[in-house]
C-alpha cells in the first residue's frame, strides 16, 4: 500500500486514537470500544502483561470497519514496545513511524 493513500492516513489515525484510549485520554464513547484485556476478565491472562484489546466478533464486513473492531485489531498487531502504559504520545508517535515505515 502507498503511504499517501487515503487508507495510510486512515491507519494512522486508528492507531493513534487506539493509543489514546488506552492510556485514558480518549472521551467515554471511544474508550468502551478499546477495552484492554485486563480491564475485561476476572483472571489473570498472559496476555494482559502485553497489554492487548479485546476484539469483538461481529457478523458482517461492515462490523470489522467499525472503530470498536478495526481499532483493537490495529493496536493488537502493533509490537509490545509500542503497547505500553508507561510511553507518553509523543514517544508513541515516533515509534509508530518508524515501526510503519520499515
Amino acid at each position: 500500500m502507498a503511504r499517501h493513500d487515503i487508507g495510510w492516513s486512515v491507519e494512522k489515525c486508528c492507531y493513534l486514537v487506539s493509543a489514546h484510549t488506552t492510556n485514558s485520554l480518549a472521551p467515554p464513547y471511544l474508550s468502551d470500544d478499546c477495552q484492554l484485556v485486563t480491564d475485561v476478565g476476572r483472571r489473570h491472562l498472559r496476555s494482559a502483561d502485553v497489554h492487548t484489546c479485546t476484539v469483538p466478533r461481529t457478523q458482517s464486513r461492515l462490523g470489522d470497519r467499525s472503530f470498536g473492531v478495526a481499532g483493537p485489531r490495529l493496536w493488537n498487531s502493533l509490537p509490545v514496545e509500542l503497547r505500553q502504559q508507561d510511553i507518553c504520545l509523543t514517544e508513541f508517535r515516533r515509534l509508530l513511524k518508524t515501526v510503519l515505515f520499515r
